[in-house]
């Protein structure tokens, strides 16, 4: 067997260079430790920032969504209104044309709309436009029986009937104009 005495190991040159390989590869060990450290935590931070970005990103899509069926609902409860003003000014040409039938059906469907209306998009209302509403409601209904039984032949009740379809009329545009200036001024 080869013996090789230590003294003579260290003073080989082959061991010297054995020895300064090995201290390289330790430095180059440590060096690349610490890089890999470094790009470990530059990557766990990346990934933080990230993860803080879509939740940011993900609550903006929230908000922009509530907000968008918000305007949506507000869109549906002007059009709402708009029909309703539409409805009493068709009440009103049947009245006047003595369309008993017709007037008939419109001021039914113009007392369910208005219903419908305060109880769907009553949110959107204040309580004063609430109450008007009610009013307008029971009047509508106060119309829709008086045509159950026909448009009245007597002059003085079928100018009451009309002066009561004018009315409702202008309280519906009164109301849709404030409702939807108030919903505009809430989106500014």
């Amino acid at each position: 067997m080869l013996y090789v005495d230590p003294k003579d190991a260290i003073s080989s040159p082959s061991a010297a260079l054995f020895s300064i390989g090995n201290s390289v590869v330790s430095i180059l060990g440590m060096l690349l430790s610490g890089a890999g450290l470094y790009f470990g935590i530059r990557a766990w931070r990346a990934a933080d920032r990230a993860d803080q970005s879509a939740k940011r990103a993900e609550e903006t899509a929230h908000q922009a969504a509530k907000e968008a069926r918000a305007a949506l609902r507000k869109g549906d409860a002007a059009e709402d209104l708009r029909v309703m003003s539409e409805m009493a000014i068709a009440l009103i040409g049947h009245v006047e044309d003595a369309k008993a039938e017709a007037a008939k059906l419109k001021a039914r469907d113009l007392a369910t709309k208005t219903a419908h209306v305060i109880n769907r998009r009553g949110r959107f209302f204040s309580d004063e436009a609430k109450n008007r509403f009610e009013k307008l409601n029971t009047d509508v209904l106060a119309i829709s029986r008086t045509l159950a039984a026909g448009v009245p032949d007597d002059a003085t009740a079928k100018e009451d009937l009309l002066n009561t379809c004018y009315d409702v009329m202008a309280g519906l545009t009164g109301e849709s104009g404030r409702i939807l200036a108030d919903i505009e001024k809430e989106e500014e």
